[in-house]
């Protein structure tokens, strides 16, 4: 975990719609401090004809960050995506067996009720993506092209075992 101070700074209305409007083109991409890490928010390619906003943490994102560990719990980066949960059957299957067990023993079933939680780098809009980083983060900041710089190198300096 990097060593940088976060600040209680949040991002208002305008600064939020004013980013959206960079996230609402192809390849458009911000770069915000969300709790001394480097979050950068990028438009790519998601299929065919569709553009997603990406999310990247520090330059990356591992997706072992967005799966339970053994223990159940989730890596620090994971608030940094889109949590989503499936369930483990599907509706035709959790159908059948709450017509075979009834109703009210369905609702409390396991098997009726299992779901499958993790969380994805992508976004379908920017300000989705804003607002939530907003909402889930001590202090969000927007950094521009030297602040980026130089965040970056006090991360290297922070992550460096020599430091």
């Amino acid at each position: 975990m990097p060593k940088v101070p976060p600040t209680n700074k949040k991002l208002t209305g305008a600064q939020i719609d004013e980013l959206a409007a960079q996230l609402s083109h192809p390849y458009g991409s911000v770069k915000l401090l969300c709790d001394g890490r480097i979050v950068t928010l990028e438009v790519r390619l998601w299929s065919e004809l569709t553009y997603r906003v990406m999310t990247f943490v520090d330059g990356s994102w591992t997706y072992a960050w967005g799966f339970p560990q053994p223990d159940g719990t989730f890596a620090p980066e994971a608030k940094f995506g889109r949590k989503v949960t499936r369930f483990l059957f599907t509706q035709k299957e959790r159908a059948a067996r709450a017509k075979f067990i009834g109703k009210r023993a369905a609702m409390t079933d396991s098997i009726c009720t299992k779901t499958l939680t993790h969380f994805d780098s992508s976004w379908t809009s920017g300000r989705a993506a804003l607002r939530h980083l907003n909402k889930v983060c001590f202090s969000v900041e927007v950094l521009a092209d030297e602040r980026a710089a130089v965040a970056k190198d006090n991360l290297e300096l922070a992550n460096d075992p020599a430091f």
